[in-house]
């Protein structure tokens, strides 16, 4: 098993074909951010796409926004194909991926995700299980894309520096940039207002 990153401009890639099949399977059209948005991204520099191949198949990918500045790495986007999830593929790439973003960014605190849980809460707990930290006291809410309404969604933290721990000022900024630099909305959006005015003093994780 091999992570592999696609590279800048690298668009009509068979590996980033298969990717793109795996992420329409995946996330729905309201959460998923269209295909040219990821190519420009990608092409800038300001996304990393990585996949997960077994020999020359793709069984997973993994897309994250590097915030160097903010100290902290965004997990965009991840997923498994359908056919291989539940045996441990997520498991083996999450661990590699943490292992490539600790060489690429040495002085990251964190790697930050956004996301829903499923029915059974199985979904949060498997990232738990990889290291996650649950923020339970922080409200969020996805700025959905196209016509679609924002999502109630959780903002999970994965320590890259061992003594890292999630504080007002660092969840602020988190919450501040993904809503600014990665969803493209304004300072003064209602909604990002409204989750930096809920926010508590004292953030409690788990």
């Amino acid at each position: 098993m091999t992570l592999e990153r696609v590279c800048d401009g690298d668009v009509a890639a068979e590996a980033f074909a298969a990717m793109l099949d795996i992420y329409h399977e995946a996330f729905s059209e309201g959460t998923r951010m269209p295909d040219a948005k990821l190519v420009e991204l990608s092409n800038r520099g300001a996304a990393i796409i990585f996949v997960w191949k077994d020999g020359g198949e793709v069984l997973g990918f993994a897309i994250v926004a590097p915030f160097v500045h903010k100290g902290f790495v965004h997990l965009d986007y991840f997923a498994i194909k359908k056919d291989v999830r539940g045996i441990g593929r997520g498991s083996e790439l999450l661990t590699a991926l943490r292992a490539e973003l600790a060489t690429l960014f040495p002085d990251m605190q964190a790697m930050t995700l956004e996301t829903v849980d499923d029915a059974e809460g199985s979904r949060i707990r498997f990232y738990q299980r990889q290291g996650a930290k649950r923020l339970r006291n922080v409200p969020y809410f996805f700025p959905a894309y196209g016509n679609h309404d924002p999502v109630p969604m959780e903002i999970l933290l994965f320590p890259l520096n061992p003594s890292f721990i999630a504080k007002k000022p660092f969840v602020q900024d988190v919450i501040s940039t993904l809503y600014t630099e990665l969803h493209a909305k304004p300072e003064n959006d209602p909604a990002l207002q409204q989750l930096l005015k809920r926010l508590p003093n004292h953030v409690e994780s788990e």
